[in-house]
């Protein structure tokens, strides 16, 4: 795989389509990355590579049509120097493992703080690894903190959900609340977030790791 000295070439493989189009906007902003495509599911991501090969490939666990894990084997026997950074909901320290010996070059969280996913793919690409500071994960205790003093237990929930990309209707469903109330809540998340849309609070999570 030939490599561009400048920037790296960049896939996303997520079916989270908000989450998706989130990641693409910030590493887009990026002068060091190259984003080559986005993809949803684990068969159009193959068949994309083929044609489209990338330096780091940022993985999503569970897709439909192929798990990320069945991926990994086809996609290192293509390109056996194609680095692979995991993102999942799922963090336990088999999983991980697991993963690593499947292929996977690094593992990341989904609530992760952008800033360890950008010196993740920086790494990757450049050394082959990549090993989380103590002062990343310092920053990322510190931001669970922050998160229960920036938004209410009930803005939190909404913010949760709206990253799973339930409606109003739905978020009132499931939090037993009216419509109204969601709305409202929404309007103060919005203020805070300093968003102007339903992506917007969902590229703040991305950016500031509240995304879960």
């Amino acid at each position: 795989m030939e490599h561009d000295e400048e920037r790296t070439k960049v896939a996303i493989a997520e079916d989270h389509e908000i989450l998706r189009q989130g990641l693409k906007a910030l590493l887009c902003d990026q002068s060091n990355l190259e984003i080559i495509f986005d993809v949803g599911d684990g068969i159009e991501l193959i068949e994309k590579i083929k044609v489209n090969p990338v330096d780091v490939l940022i993985l999503d666990l569970n897709m439909p049509k192929m798990n990320g894990d069945l991926c990994m084997p086809v996609l290192l026997e293509l390109y056996p120097k194609l680095k692979i950074v995991i993102l999942s909901a799922f963090s336990s320290e088999s999983i991980m493992n697991e993963l690593l010996k499947l292929g996977a070059t690094c593992f990341l969280p989904k609530h992760f703080d952008f800033s360890i996913l950008l010196d993740a793919i920086v790494s990757v690409h450049k050394n082959g690894f990549y090993s989380e500071k103590e002062s990343e994960k310092e920053k990322r205790k510190n931001l669970e903190l922050e998160m229960n003093e920036n938004f209410t237990p009930r803005e939190l929930d909404i913010l949760k959900l709206l990253c799973e990309e339930k409606t109003s209707k739905e978020i009132a469903e499931t939090l037993f609340i009216s419509h109204r109330t969601v709305e409202g809540h929404k309007l103060r998340i919005i203020e805070k977030t300093k968003a102007t849309s339903t992506s917007g609070i969902i590229i703040f999570a991305l950016r500031n790791g509240y995304f879960r």
